[in-house]
Order: C-alpha cells, then structure tokens, then sequence
C-alpha cells in the first residue's frame, strides 16, 4: 500500500476500526505509519505496534528497512483536517506534504 492510498481509504468514509480489523490490528494499540525509502508518493508504507519497534526510526521487516514518518493518530488528523472544508487537498497532494513533514522532522 501507499501513502495516497491509505489516504483514499480514509477519505472514502472507511474508519479506523475497519482498517485495524483488515489489517490485523488491535484498535486500541499505538500504531506508527513506515515507509521504505525512497520516500515518495510511490514508497511502500507499512504499519507496525511501537512495542514491535521500541520507537526506533528505522525498523527492519522481511529483509526490508523501513523508516518512521509518524503516528497512525497524526496521520487521521491529517487527513481529517484535508477533508473537511472547500479546499480539500487531493491524495497526492496530501501524501507529499506529510511526507515533506516526515523528513523535515525525523531525519
């Protein structure tokens, strides 16, 4: 999955509870989205417990690095934010400012 279509899934009216039942993920524990670098609208994202990667940065995963960009909790209000009003950014859009936000305050 990519960052834009995580975010269409959100923006399509699925909750959060629908996605942690597909994912395999207990709703209530702290979830933090990763990404494969390149970071890019096109870098596969992954979603890991913080008690799996202690908070670490970069996490690896079936032979692959994967790197923090955020919480699963900021990413909602993020796409919460983007939707509401008249001047909705669209999925690209969105997904190249949260990860520009990653990378400025991560790396």
């Amino acid at each position: 999955m990519t960052l834009p279509e995580l975010i269409h899934y959100f923006t399509e009216g699925n909750t959060y509870d629908d996605f942690c039942k597909a994912q395999g993920i207990n709703r209530f524990a702290e979830v933090e989205i990763y990404m494969q670098k390149p970071f890019g609208i096109n870098g596969k994202v992954e979603f890991f417990k913080i008690e799996e990667t202690a908070g670490r940065v970069e996490h690896y995963y079936n032979g692959s690095e994967f790197y923090v960009l955020f919480g699963f909790q900021y990413f909602l209000n993020a796409v919460k934010e983007a939707d509401q009003g008249d001047d909705f950014v669209n999925e690209i859009d969105l997904a190249l400012k949260l990860i520009d936000y990653a990378e400025r305050n991560n790396f």
